[in-house]
């Protein structure tokens, strides 16, 4: 019954539509939910759906059905309005402003009219770019009666934000610059019904949405006009001054730049005197009372915001007690634990801190006397609101393997601020800084319970304090902290505190390597303290001291491998006692463990030297990978994966080095791979899906190829290295690329040929056949898959793409290869994921462009002549394809290459005929206003539509006509002269006037390709 909504043939039925839509509502059947859903989502295709739109508004169906009609309709009038006639766009417009005031009249729900309202400001910004005063005029004559009148005032800041919003793909940008224009002539009308609300005893809601209007005028338009405006002072005198209102006028000021009102000195300080007494009520006396955390929030963005921008003319004696006021409001925040707000806080110190040392930066002290004070009271609460959060985390991916990820967050953000923040006020005064780190100490040592929050916060800020004092300097702070903090340890029974003390302890040092470096007896009495602690079995300190000796060893290798004074070195220590240090690790940190020793042993510049660790290093996880391939046992698998990844994760680091050792593992893991393929398709086919045992396979399988893909792309050519990779790559791992059942990572593959291709480009030329004919019927196997196998495979894909095309390879290939590539990248192109399609439209434009370099001239141009018509149709239909906006500078680098190109040249009739067929539902008119839609992206179409002017131009195939005959009447030129042809024909001139009819079509267009203009 439903399926017959899908059907053009067979008229929409109001009472089915309600049925499916109630059933969507009330199904707890996730599956079954899903289907109707893409269901009602069919419905917007349908060209008829629209119709079904009063009926439904007009019954007694649930609110549900209702808002669904809503909100396809609305779809409708944004895309498809123009393809009804002038009437039903005026009957359905009418229709919806009388059941508007239907709906306000008699109290309807509240969603319904939210919809409606949105529906109408669609109409609206179709129907009043020159009509705009009518608007207003029908908006507004309903004040008497309060709930029209409110939501006429809502309607226009909707409408506002919405005409105004240069992303917008509804409405061309040249219109939404008419509408502005058109509201800033007529723009006494609103002004004089917010002034009539300012003015009258509204309900308070009514007030609040003028108040919301007012701010949006701010976000859109110039401020001076409005400040000098007598309103503004009236805001701010009635509702900026009332508790009431007071949070809904602060927003107003987020708009005050310095740029658009720097000559408005009294009214900047003016207002700032107004808000900072609106604020009294929150912080009497300075102290922040209870408040919520949003309301918190929106006073200290306000505040913190006008500080950053204005603190230069605030400093003056008009506004400097409200200033100092302001400021010292800020400290108490700090007290509080509503991050947001203390990171604003943060923000604006650092901005105005970063003006005071410019200023200042040839003398010794601030000219304004409090910020001395000042900085003292931030110095004291920065050293507790510092944030670190990691930088590097360990994730386990799609396979189950752990792989360090990098991220940033706000709270990193706000780290490198409130570091930056610390460094400048440390230049203002560092004895003061060192003051405040020792008594935090103190007061941290002496502290009941034990203040872990705190004594955090304070090891960041110390540790990003580094290099903002002399070298000596830096020493005395860091000796006295590391002695501090030992004693600390030593000092408190609890365990957890040890524990807290020594993390934050290994990672000041892990930050202060230039200190280490110029004591080693201490950088080697760290690093064993270190190992001690990775032992005590807490895993965060274990954690903490583990991501602290790859810092220090990543810098110290070369002190750290060497002996010192007359001690064995601290790489003796490990290797001496390297069961110990092994036996209490977690999994992941016993991997990385094997990654500090590496970086240490890369430190040793004798060969020889080098190959005997990396044997001790490999030994253990050899012997492992060995018995398990020659007695395999699936218990095993943990250990297994372990080894390899120990290995994965330091072979990289020592070159050359390790080709004799990789020459006597790669039978093992050819040996591994092979039966663990195996094992993971029969697995599959028992249980006929995805079991732990396929799962572990092809983590196994995805980590060989990483440990063989690090090496190859780190090496330089090394024919070795070919002989060695040759046999395993092609006769197991490729082959094994198309397995339907039990495929390993496919893009880890396809890195490791994509290296390959660049690397050992001479030899790999005869595989490609082969290479191809898998990755395409894996391709198109895949395409049903999961979205992130299918992802990952794509990213895989157009990195062996490109190298292909850096190395000239891809056009060796027999013609039918490339033209699964290319056939390939078109379809990926108009993916609606923007990373897919970008990566795709560029390749496209690589492998085009690249065919005169790495060809001979003749081979190049009938490489690109067979191509250039079809490129040049996809480029040309993603142009004009809203869903592909944002890859607009991606198309147009496509399309100068093409232009550019002689088989453009050559081909431009047959080209600009062959446009044609992208918009043959569309009029000249239509098409007109699709290009011109693109013109709030960028001026560099500019660039594009002379190039194609002149080739056209020098091909004879245009001659000059007016723009606006092309736009605008092109189509009853076209009509007319169907009419004489009739009339006219004869049969011995048939076939003669159907060839100027064709000319005729291919002029007009391409005259008007040739004519448009991004900008007006």
């Amino acid at each position: 019954m439903w399926n017959d909504l899908l059907n053009e043939q067979i008229p929409i039925d109001i009472n089915v539509f309600n049925s499916l839509i109630t059933k969507f509502n009330t199904t707890q059947d996730s599956e079954e939910r899903e289907r109707l859903n893409q269901l009602i989502l069919s419905l917007n295709d349908r060209s008829d759906t629209y119709n079904i739109t009063i009926p439904v508004m007009e019954s007694d169906f649930p609110i549900v059905t209702k808002l669904s009609i809503l909100v396809i309709f609305k779809k409708f009038v944004i895309t498809n309005l123009n393809n009804i006639s002038a009437e039903e766009q005026t009957k359905y417009k009418d229709f919806f402003m009388n059941i508007l005031y239907y709906y306000l009249e008699n109290n309807k729900s509240q969603v319904l009219i939210t919809k409606i309202d949105e529906i109408i400001v669609e109409f609206a910004k179709k129907y009043y770019p020159e009509q705009w005063p009518n608007f207003f005029s029908d908006i507004y004559s309903q004040n008497d009666k309060p709930q029209f009148f409110k939501n006429a005032i809502d309607m226009t800041t909707m409408l506002l934000l919405e005409v105004t919003n240069y992303d917008s793909t509804t409405i061309p940008a040249s219109d939404q610059i008419q509408i502005q224009e058109g509201f800033k002539n007529e723009s006494d009308k609103v002004f004089e019904m917010i002034s009539n609300v300012f003015d009258n005893n509204y309900p308070e809601d009514i007030i609040l949405s003028t108040l919301s209007l007012y701010k949006t005028l701010f976000e859109i338009f110039p401020t001076t006009d409005l400040i000098q405006n007598q309103i503004f002072e009236r805001v701010c005198n009635n509702y900026l001054l009332n508790q009431q209102y007071t949070l809904k006028v602060l927003p107003i000021f987020n708009s005050f730049q310095a740029s658009n009102i720097l000559d408005q000195v009294p009214i900047i300080q003016t207002a700032f005197n107004l808000m900072i007494t609106s604020l009294q009520p929150w912080f009497p006396d300075g102290n922040l009372v209870d408040i919520s955390y949003e309301d918190l929030n929106t006073i200290i963005f306000s505040l913190t915001k006008y500080i950053s921008n204005f603190s230069y003319v605030l400093e003056s004696d008009d506004t400097r007690d409200a200033y100092v006021f302001a400021l010292t409001c800020t400290f108490s925040v700090y007290q509080r634990s509503n991050q947001d707000s203390i990171r604003m806080c943060t923000e604006m110190w650092y901005n105005v801190t970063l003006r005071i040392y410019h200023e200042t930066i040839f003398q010794n002290m601030p000219s304004f006397d409090f910020y001395v004070e000042a900085f003292k009271q931030l110095r004291r609460f920065m050293v507790f609101s510092m944030e670190r959060p990691n930088d590097v985390i360990i994730t386990v991916d799609e396979n189950g393997v752990h792989v360090r990820s990098q991220i940033r967050t706000e709270s990193t953000s706000s780290y490198y601020v409130s570091k930056d923040l610390m460094s400048f006020l440390t230049g203002f005064d560092k004895e003061d800084t060192i003051s405040v780190i020792n008594e935090s100490i103190t007061y941290i040592s002496s502290s009941e319970p034990f203040l872990f929050g705190p004594f955090e916060s304070l090891c960041y800020c110390i540790g990003s304090l580094r290099g903002s004092f002399s070298v000596k300097e830096e020493n005395d702070l860091i000796s006295k902290i590391i002695s501090y903090l030992l004693q600390l340890i030593e000092s408190r029974p609890e365990e957890e505190v040890k524990a807290a003390t020594a993390a934050g302890l290994m990672y000041i040092c892990s930050q202060y390597t230039r200190y280490l470096k110029e004591f080693p007896e201490i950088l080697i009495s760290v690093m064993k303290k270190l190992v001690e602690f990775t032992a005590l079995g807490n895993e965060a300190l274990q954690d903490a001291s583990i991501k602290a000796m790859i810092s220090i060893a990543s810098a110290c290798s070369e002190i750290l491998c060497k002996p010192f004074s007359n001690d064995s070195s601290f790489l003796n220590f490990v290797i001496e006692n390297f069961s110990s240090i092994f036996e209490n690790l977690t999994s992941d940190n016993t991997i990385e463990m094997f990654h500090v020793i590496a970086l240490i042993v890369v430190g040793l510049n004798d060969e020889e030297e080098l190959q005997k660790y990396l044997e001790m290093l490999i030994s253990s996880p050899f012997q492992t990978l060995q018995n398990h391939s020659q007695n395999l046992n699936l218990d095993g698998f943990d250990n297994v994966i372990q080894s390899l990844m120990c290995i994965d994760k330091i072979g990289y680091l020592f070159g050359s080095t390790l080709i004799p050792f990789l020459e006597k593992l790669m039978p093992i893991l050819v040996n591994l791979y092979q039966v663990y393929s195996k094992i993971g398709n029969d697995s599959i086919l028992e249980s006929n899906c995805q079991t732990q045992i396929s799962v572990n396979s092809r983590i196994l399988k995805s980590t060989i190829l990483s440990l063989i893909e690090k090496p190859t792309r780190t090496l330089p050519f090394l024919e070795r290295i070919w002989n060695l990779i040759q046999q395993p790559l092609f006769e197991v791992f490729v082959p094994d690329f198309h397995n339907s059942q039990q495929y390993c990572r496919p893009s880890v593959l396809l890195n490791l040929l994509a290296v390959v291709c660049l690397k050992y480009r001479e030899f790999i030329v005869d595989y490609l056949p082969q290479i191809f004919e898998q990755v395409f019927e894996a391709y198109r196997d895949m395409i049903d898959s999961d979205d992130y196998e299918f992802t990952s495979f794509r990213k895989g894909m157009n990195i062996f793409l490109k190298n292909l095309i850096m190395t000239g390879i891809i056009y060796t290939v027999p013609p039918n290869i490339i033209n699964l590539c290319i056939e390939y990248l078109q379809y990926n192109a108009h993916d609606i994921e923007q990373e897919v399609s970008e990566s795709a439209i560029r390749t496209l434009a690589e492998i085009y462009a690249s065919a005169t370099n790495k060809l001979p001239q003749n081979e190049a141009m009938e490489f690109q002549k067979c191509y250039v018509n079809d490129l040049c149709l996809l480029a040309f239909s993603l142009l004009t394809d809203s869903l592909h906006r944002y890859e607009f500078f991606a198309i147009m680098d496509f399309l100068r290459e093409i232009i550019a190109s002689n088989a453009f040249k050559e081909n431009i009739v047959e080209i600009v005929n062959s446009l044609l067929t992208i918009f043959e539902k569309l009029s000249p008119t239509d098409i007109y206003t699709e290009l011109e839609g693109l013109k709030s992206f960028s001026n560099q179409f500019m660039m594009f539509n002379q190039e194609l002017n002149d080739f056209l131009i020098a091909a004879k195939q245009v001659s000059p006509r007016d723009p606006a005959l092309v736009k605008v009447q092109m189509e009853t030129l076209k009509k007319q002269k169907q009419e004489e042809e009739k009339q006219n024909m004869i049969e011995q001139e048939k076939a003669e006037l159907e060839k100027q009819e064709k000319n005729a079509k291919v002029n007009d267009f391409a005259n008007m390709i040739s004519n448009f203009k991004l900008h007006s």
